[in-house]
């Protein structure tokens, strides 16, 4: 009865390009929409030409277990599957998230490494050669993440003021900050700085994830 309540639901593919159009119109950052697209893709192959109610529980926590994928990877799929679900219930194409309802395997969180001195040293004496200096400079002076670093424009960089302002476009929890630039990224950056344009620029779209 559940499975016939929905046989005129979209299929599984159909549903997820829906879901990854409405992400990108209600602008979630384009890091956020490429997760949510690459992981679902490989739903789509496996699930692809069907309804997500014809889907059963053990057929969804097989998929999930992934022997060949790590305990991060295997949560980040059942988030992305469970945000599925839940965009085909406010549509009314599946009435229950069997993602949700299945348990997750615990992922150890790695202690956070710490560089030396001299470590540190030599990744400001290297940078310069692959264009990753401000990256590397800002990224041990001033503490910004990864991911803020890749948005952050040098107009937000003011060396006369001493600061580096992390917009709320930029900043992990969108919440605007502004950072101390202290002497020693004061001494590092002239040497890199740019009046407009990324800080980090990647060419051939590389990424540093």
């Amino acid at each position: 009865d559940h499975v016939l309540k929905y046989r005129t639901a979209p299929t599984v593919a159909e549903i997820v390009k829906l879901l990854v159009t409405e992400a990108e119109g209600n602008k979630r950052r384009d890091r956020t929409v490429k997760d949510l697209r690459m992981r679902l893709e490989q739903f789509v192959k496996t699930f692809g030409d069907r309804q997500l109610a014809s889907i059963t529980r053990e057929e969804l926590a097989a998929w999930l277990n992934d022997p060949t994928l790590g305990a991060r990877s295997r949560i980040n799929y059942a988030v992305k599957a469970s945000q599925l679900y839940n965009f085909a219930i406010r549509n009314q194409w599946a009435e229950y998230n069997i993602a949700a309802s299945l348990p997750r395997p615990t992922a150890e969180d790695a202690e956070p490494e710490i560089f030396t001195a001299e470590q540190a040293a030599r990744l400001l004496e290297h940078a310069a050669e692959y264009d990753l200096l401000p990256y590397v400079a800002i990224g041990l002076f001033a503490g910004l993440r990864s991911a803020e670093l890749l948005r952050l424009d040098w107009s937000a960089v003011k060396l006369a003021e001493r600061s580096i302002i992390i917009g709320a476009a930029v900043a992990k929890k969108r919440s605007r900050r502004v950072v101390e630039i202290n002497d020693t990224l004061a001494a590092w950056l002239p040497s890199c700085a740019k009046r407009k344009g990324m800080v980090v620029e990647l060419p051939d779209q590389r990424t540093l994830y």
